[in-house]
């Protein structure tokens, strides 16, 4: 995502989406400006960045749409997850971005 920020969000504008999962993001907790580039087009971001190179998954929504927090998800090894809950008028919608990377270690969860 990192380096296709415009192409991404011109895609959820033009297609007047109000949430996308994203794995294999790239980003970091410091990428300010690219989260900065985000909220110009006025979505917001929820991200889990994968420590060290790489990875990473994203929750981008639509603030005007829906309200969205994250509910951290840790102890996996085997797989990245982040999991934002939707509050609507009357229920909670919990939604999960999944990424398996086809590299694990024998000793994961």
């Amino acid at each position: 995502m990192c380096n296709k920020v415009c192409g991404t969000m011109e895609m959820l504008r033009d297609r007047s989406l109000d949430v996308c999962c994203i794995t294999e993001t790239w980003l970091k907790a410091k990428d300010k400006s690219i989260f900065s580039e985000i909220h110009d087009f006025g979505y917001d971001i929820l991200s889990a960045p994968r420590k060290g190179k790489g990875g990473g998954v994203a929750l981008v929504f639509n603030p005007k749409s829906m309200s969205m927090k994250v509910n951290v998800v840790k102890g996996f090894k085997s797989f990245e997850v982040l999991e934002g809950l939707i509050n609507g008028s009357n229920k909670v919608v919990r939604l999960c971005t999944v990424y398996r990377t086809t590299r694990t270690n024998k000793k994961s969860n």
